[in-house]
């Protein structure tokens, strides 16, 4: 601290005044104008710059262009020199053109929320939004995992075989501010064909903003709630795991994001087994987030919820408990069977917590499969009574509306999928193991 540039070996850095403007280096146009605060003099530039470090440049050989331009540290390999002394960037056929990343924050977008001028309109969407749906069943779903989960890991597990990601936890009072460092969070790469983006806060009104907002400017797929997160940064303005103590705040907000996108975009809980691993309540929530699904006040209400078998205060240690996992599941079908549904409609149930390998993949799911097989097996045996005239069609209506245990079948019953989070990141084929 208080040490120099000179002293640590490294050059002072030159003024804004005398550095050049990145638009312009890449070759387009600055959209600061006049106003901006780095130099236009391409051809000054061209003629002071320091010698090249390397003779090749990476991007140019294997993407066709640099995003660098002029100032590129091998910018001679694609750079040539006009009439008038103004170098220009020259473009390879050969390069494949590099894949895009999308929601990337606007200057226009950004000015118009600074300035609070943004229009949180939900009618918009209703209007001219697609509706947009995903299968979450049996798929590999990379859980959001806060400062680990970024792009660049995303990218790679993407390569291994992952079905569906989702960006790290963002706060979504600072996504309405504007703020690029929480932008970043819900960037996204396009070859995450099925993406996400999970946000934070305890105000209805902000998170319904939020989504309006994020649903309006960006691509994604689905958008999931944080009520699961153990910092206490989080947790002590009423985010986080605290919105598991506060059913009615959950509720409200559960009810604006619903209505923010017009039943346009899937949005989804994630929560762990409770506060307190001795007095876990997600037993209690699951049901009750499985009736307002049902009521589907607004749009198509939730679309899952999901569950990390560890409590608050455990936050990453000890063992996740997927006996409660499946306790959970077996509350929120048999709260379906009670529902005035004419079928059975239970809100997804996805399972999170100490998936490593195959074996713990395949140990959870194993359950779901033995379900769907014994259901198909007595609804098949059903039809078989009508078709032969011992029974009618009403009591094919009478399988999908008892309970499982009046079925005889085991109560473990739907769990959609399990996340993936730190198996990942331990072993990040983790998805092509378990596909294989």
């Amino acid at each position: 601290k208080g040490r120099k540039l000179k002293d640590l070996g490294l050059k002072d850095r030159k003024p804004l005044s005398e550095q050049l403007c990145h638009a312009l280096a890449r070759g387009d146009e600055c959209v600061h104008k006049d106003n901006c605060k780095f130099s236009h003099d391409l051809k000054t530039y061209w003629e002071t710059r320091e010698k090249d470090v390397r003779d090749t440049c990476v991007f140019f050989e294997k993407h066709g262009s640099c995003p660098q331009g002029v100032k590129c540290l091998a910018s001679k390999s694609h750079t040539k020199v006009n009439e008038d002394g103004i170098p220009y960037q020259v473009k390879n056929l050969e390069g494949k053109p590099p894949l895009k990343k999308i929601n990337e924050l606007s200057y226009e977008l950004k000015l118009t929320l600074r300035k609070k001028r943004y229009s949180f309109d939900p009618e918009y969407l209703g209007r001219s939004g697609k509706t947009k749906a995903v299968d979450f069943s049996n798929k590999i779903y990379v859980a959001p995992l806060t400062t680990t989960g970024n792009l660049p890991f995303r990218r790679i597990v993407k390569e291994f075989g992952a079905d569906i990601t989702c960006g790290e936890m963002a706060m979504a009072r600072q996504l309405l501010q504007a703020k690029p460092s929480e932008w970043a969070l819900v960037r996204r790469h396009e070859s995450e064909d099925i993406f996400g983006v999970q946000l934070a806060d305890s105000d209805p009104k902000i998170l319904g903003d939020c989504v309006t907002m994020l649903a309006k400017e960006i691509d994604v797929d689905f958008i999931d709630l944080n009520c699961g997160c153990p910092i206490d940064l989080v947790t002590d303005v009423g985010a986080g795991s605290a919105l598991m103590n506060r059913t009615k705040k959950l509720a409200e907000i559960a009810d604006r994001m619903t209505s923010a996108t017009c039943g346009k975009l899937p949005i989804g809980i994630k929560m762990r087994i409770g506060w307190n691993s001795n007095k876990p309540n997600a037993h209690k929530l699951v049901p009750t987030i499985q009736t307002w699904s049902h009521e589907k006040k607004h749009g198509s209400g939730l679309a899952y919820i999901s569950i990390h078998g560890r409590s608050r205060q455990q936050r990453y240690t000890k063992v996740a408990n997927w006996d409660y996992i499946h306790m959970c599941c077996a509350r929120a079908s048999c709260k379906a069977y009670t529902l005035d549904s004419a079928k059975f409609k239970p809100v997804p149930v996805f399972g999170n917590g100490d998936i490593m390998s195959f074996t713990d993949w395949e140990e959870q799911m194993q359950h779901r499969r033995q379900w769907i097989q014994e259901l198909a097996e007595l609804e098949e045996e059903e039809e078989r009574r009508v078709m032969n005239g011992h029974g009618r069609a009403a009591d094919m209506d009478k399988v999908a509306r008892k309970t499982p245990e009046e079925l005889g079948l085991d109560p473990y019953s739907h769990l959609t999928t399990c996340m993936l989070a730190r198996g990942v990141l331990l072993k990040p084929w983790l998805p092509t193991e378990i596909k294989e």
